[in-house]
């Protein structure tokens, strides 16, 4: 068993990332990534800056948290470190705190702020795979079910996931996972799908976001 410190990531291949220097050393360029999220929350009574509770969030997240709770309880026994990222005059948000911005926030720009978290965190992958899958188990007339999810083979990171409503299927929904995820992740990247994805539409929807395409060609296409 490896004993690994809580602040420490294992990646894949075997190699130890201290994301606290990670943080340190682009705190900067993940802050700016966090200003492009729109505060949904009314000016009045706001005591925590919406860029504070994302970056206690995603530090939670990156150091294995699974819970609000777990992230707040990260926070503060590293407090003293983030006090080196952020000034924290009122301390360590509370998890109803953070679970009330995050319900307020555009669900897209956040998904952008975590790509760009992940990639400084991680490192950019290269190849990734768009494939949807049915959730089962779920009812009801206006649940979605089946979710199309961008997954990259190097960090084994979930980099962007939407819902694929009734009304469509998961050809015209890759144009908007790939408009959630965005050019600056996906230019340079090779983006690999099935036939059901061998459309002329989408080779363009990937080239218009610089990347490049590798799709399953059966024989009636």
């Amino acid at each position: 068993m490896i004993n690994v410190a809580q602040h420490t990531i294992l990646l894949q291949d075997g190699t130890l990332c201290h994301f606290k220097k990670q943080l340190l050393t682009h705190k900067k360029t993940l802050f700016t990534a966090f200003e492009e999220v729109k505060d949904g929350r009314r000016k009045f009574g706001k005591r925590y800056q919406l860029t504070v509770l994302l970056t206690v969030l995603l530090s939670g997240i990156t150091a294995g948290c699974t819970t609000l709770k777990d992230c707040h309880l990260w926070a503060i026994h590293n407090k003293q470190f983030l006090k080196q990222i952020t000034p924290l005059p009122h301390g360590i948000p509370d998890p109803t705190t953070i679970s009330r911005a995050m319900q307020k926030v555009d669900i897209d720009a956040l998904v952008q702020a975590y790509t760009i978290w992940q990639d400084t965190v991680y490192g950019k992958g290269m190849t990734a795979s768009f494939d949807g899958k049915t959730i089962n188990g779920m009812h009801g007339k206006h649940v979605i079910r089946h979710v199309l999810s961008l997954f990259v083979h190097e960090t084994h990171q979930v980099i962007g996931q939407i819902g694929v409503t009734q009304k469509e299927n998961e050809i015209p929904a890759a144009k908007r996972l790939f408009r959630q995820v965005g050019k600056r992740t996906l230019s340079g990247m090779l983006l690999v799908a099935d036939a059901l994805h061998t459309q002329t539409e989408t080779a363009k929807a990937i080239i218009a976001h610089e990347a490049d395409y590798l799709f399953v060609v059966k024989e009636n296409q």
